[in-house]
This record gives C-alpha cells, sequence and structure tokens, in this order.
C-alpha cells in the first residue's frame, strides 16, 4: 500500500468506525422507555365543520352576551331561539335544495337558461327570507329586554348583516 494514501484510508476508517456506532446507538432502543403520550392524542375530537359558504350565520344566543337575566327572560329568550332554530333551519335546508338543483341544470349538457335564471331567483327569495326570520327574531329578543339589556344587545354586531 502507499505511504502517501495511509493518512487519508485511516481518516476514512475512523469517520465509518463513528458512523456505525451512532447507528448502533440508534437502532439500541429496546430499553428505552415509550415516550410519554401527548395529551392532545388522547382526545381525537375533530374541529367543528365550517358553515356552508353563503349561509348566514345566526348570532349568539343572547343569554351569552347579555348581562342579568331574569328566569323569565330566559325562558322566553329560550323558547324564542327555539322556534327560530325551526325556521332557519328549514329554509337553510330549501336553501341548499335549490343550490344543488342549480348545480344539476348548470352541469348538464345543454343547459336551461330560463331554468337556472328561474332557481337563482329561487335562491335569493329564500336567502331574503332567511334575513327576514332573523331580523323578526332580532326584533323579539330586543322586545323582551330591559331597556340597559337593549343598549348592551344593540351595541353587539348582528352576524346576519354581513353579506355572505
Amino acid at each position: 500500500m502507499n505511504t502517501k494514501n495511509r493518512p487519508i484510508t485511516g481518516v476514512i476508517l475512523t469517520a465509518l468506525v463513528i458512523l456505525g456506532s451512532f447507528q448502533g446507538i440508534a437502532q439500541n432502543t429496546k430499553d428505552m422507555p415509550p415516550p410519554p403520550p401527548h395529551p392532545e392524542s388522547d382526545i381525537a375530537i375533530p374541529p367543528p365543520p365550517p358553515p356552508p359558504p353563503g349561509v348566514p350565520v345566526p348570532p349568539p344566543p343572547p343569554a351569552q352576551i347579555l348581562p342579568d337575566l331574569s328566569d323569565e327572560q330566559k325562558a322566553a329568550l329560550k323558547i324564542s331561539d327555539l322556534g327560530n332554530l325551526k325556521v332557519i333551519s328549514t329554509l337553510q335546508n330549501h336553501l341548499r335544495e335549490k343550490e344543488a338543483h342549480l348545480v344539476v341544470l348548470l352541469t348538464g349538457d345543454e343547459p336551461d337558461q330560463k331554468g337556472i335564471e328561474q332557481t337563482i331567483q329561487e335562491i335569493g327569495g329564500v336567502y331574503t327570507k332567511i334575513l327576514k326570520q332573523q331580523v323578526s327574531h332580532d326584533r323579539e329578543i330586543r322586545n323582551i329586554l330591559t331597556p340597559e339589556q337593549k343598549i348592551v344587545f344593540d351595541s353587539h354586531p348582528k352576524p346576519f348583516l354581513r353579506l355572505p
């Protein structure tokens, strides 16, 4: 063997031995305890799905934003909220139905322009009904409140007034 290459060969062999020892250490994990479980991995709760685009978001329940509600007010608000939820749910289902029908019309081989325009008008009508219901519900809530509570209630933004 050539004497000029001995230092290079020695360095290469030393590097191989060191790398081999690291690999052996990395593979010798049988004696090590398992890693502690991640606290969030124990709870597999998926986040709530976002609301469908174009559907107005209902405002938070008044009981969450209003101070000093009496028991009678809480009961009246609960009844009003449930009635509103029933009407809004029906309208949102009707809206989804109209939107699905519009997709069917738009994806046909020969789109029916009159049918498309009529379905768009119907979708607009459902949006109008939803907004009217939400404003009506807002007025119902306001009628239940005291003057001081009305000030707090009116100071909060109305989510149904945002454009979809």
